[in-house]
This record gives C-alpha cells, structure tokens and sequence, in this order.
C-alpha cells in the first residue's frame, strides 16, 4: 500500500479502517511516526504492540499521554532502553508491566520490590513463578509486604520455597493464611494447590509453562498473565479465590 494511502487512512471516519491501517506490517517510518501523533489513542495503542518498532517510535511511544499505550508498549517492547525508561514511568501500572518484560535485568526487577506501588512489587512475585528465581531475601521480603495484594499473590502462585510458604500461613489476613497452608500439604493431597485441575486450566488457557532448576521451589511455574493485568494481577484477593476454588460449573 502507498505510504500517503496508509497515512490518509489513519485520519478515516470508521475505527475498523483506522485500526487495520494502524497494525499494517509494512508500514514506512514516516507512516509510523504519523500514527504516533494520531489523535486516536486506539491508533498508538495497536502500534505499540507492534514487533520490532524503530528506536525512536519506542521512545515516542514511552513518552505518550495514554497510560495504556504505555502499559501496551511495556508489555511487548524488545528495547531495553524503552524498559529502562519504562521501569521509571511515572504510573505503576506501566512499571508493574514493564518489569514483567523479559528484557528486564535482575537487578532492575529487584528494584521493583521497593516501589512506592502495590502493583509494582507484585511485579517481583509474578516474575519469580514466570522462573526468574527471585533470591530467597527478597521473597521474604515480600512475605512482609504492607500490602495484603502482593502478600496474597505470593502465597497464591507457585515458585516460592517452604520456609515462605509457612510464613505466609500464619499471615493475619485469612485469605493469605489460608492459601499459604495448601502449599505445605503433601503433592499427593488433593487440596495441594497444583493438583486443581480446574484451577491449572484457568492458568493454563492464559500463560507458557516452563520449569525451575532450584528444587527448592514449590508447585509449577505460572508465567505472568499476559495482556490480562486488570482482570487478574489486578482483581480482589476476594474476587480471585471465588474465581481460583470455584469449579466449572460442569465439573
């Protein structure tokens, strides 16, 4: 397609015709910096997830307005300087993304622990049962966390080790305590948290398995929830354990 056709149908009336215009593959850099200063937010929004951007359409895009596209370009960026300057966003939702980019280094995910935002420190807990192996301080750290959301993840997602576990059991939040406890039954216990099938569907149908090397780590791994942060990382430790201990309504 002409550039000048593509860059023309960035400005049509129709946001079906916009869109498609906005993920065309092909397009030029002078296309692409047109969509960066598109009106639409919905327009940098689709080109944010695009592979493979040129530098400085990902340093533009790090700069828009809409935390979305931030949070979008956080998500599926591969420049590490665009992570950089992500991890330092002035929105903790772009930072909790932006540390579950697998460019992002250790030591910059490490400092994630210590952000002002809940969201930001879950980020740490979310990469360590994605298989980053987060040091067994920091998770107790964690374990500690002024917010009962990092806590209850923690003791929810696999990837943690007993001693953190066992913490987390006699968390003052029941919900945390609770969670923490099925970790420390038996594998072959039916309430182990790994042996709900249900519930490794749920997990399934969204992330990448993969598998740790310190066999001190419990349970298996479960990737960080991709392209889904308000709906999971995001929801009620209350809304979480309805949906995570509700079987399918057929099962």
């Amino acid at each position: 397609m002409p550039e000048a056709v593509l860059i023309t149908m960035l400005a049509d009336r129709h946001w079906r015709v916009r869109l498609t215009a906005a993920g065309n593959p092909a397009a030029t850099l002078p296309a692409r910096r047109a969509m960066c200063v598109a009106d639409d937010p919905d327009i940098r929004l689709v080109l944010a997830q695009q592979p493979g951007l040129p530098p400085e359409i990902g340093d533009a895009l790090a700069r828009d307005e809409s935390f979305q596209v931030r949070v979008a370009l956080a998500e599926c960026t591969d420049q590490p300087a665009v992570v950089a300057t992500l991890l330092a966003d002035s929105d903790g939702r772009v930072r909790a993304t932006a540390g579950q980019n697998g460019l992002t280094t250790m030591p910059q995910l490490l400092a994630l622990r210590h952000d002002k935002d809940w969201r930001a420190r879950n980020a740490v807990v979310h990469a360590n049962s994605n298989g980053r192996e987060v040091p067994v301080e920091d998770l107790l750290a964690l374990a500690h966390d002024r917010s009962v959301n990092v806590r209850y993840w923690l003791a929810n997602l696999p990837g943690a080790t007993r001693e953190i576990y066992e913490i987390l059991s006699h968390d003052q939040d029941e919900m945390v305590a609770d969670t923490a406890k099925r970790w420390l039954l038996a594998p072959s216990n039916p309430a182990y948290p790994a042996n709900h099938d249900h519930v490794q569907a749920l997990f399934g149908s969204l992330v990448t398995r993969s598998s740790y090397s310190d066999p001190a780590r419990l349970g298996e791994p479960t990737p960080h929830l991709a392209a889904l942060p308000d709906e999971l990382t995001q929801s009620s430790p209350e809304e979480l354990f309805r949906r995570l201990t509700t079987p399918p309504p057929n099962a």
